[in-house]
């Protein structure tokens, strides 16, 4: 499968809150930054796992849409991509902004 037609389909399953596709999808080998306010945190594989299983719980009975901002898509090599992007949350009436930076 071409890069970009995964990244459009990781987008889609992770805003459905697909933990299991999640799992299986993301790399054991990931390692990834983001920046929360000007807080810089690398984190792995299982990091990564533990954050989308907490931010589904925290809004499965919310009704919420998760917004992404492609900000670029990089190839490194042939069967590796960095993708940065911004993940907003729209919670009912409140927008969240948050930006990330991950390789996928």
């Amino acid at each position: 499968m071409e890069f970009k037609s995964f990244y459009e389909m990781f987008k889609e399953r992770a805003s459905q809150q697909d933990l299991e596709f999640l799992k299986e999808t993301i790399s054991e080998k990931l390692l990834a930054r983001e920046i929360r306010q000007g807080e810089v945190v690398d984190y792995s594989y299982a990091e990564s796992i533990e954050g989308w299983k907490q931010a589904f719980n925290l809004f499965e009975d919310k009704k919420m849409t998760w917004i992404y901002t492609d900000h670029s898509l990089t190839k490194l090599k042939d069967d590796e991509w960095l993708a940065a992007f911004f993940i907003s949350i729209e919670l009912e009436t409140l927008t969240l902004l948050q930006p990330l930076l991950q390789y996928i």
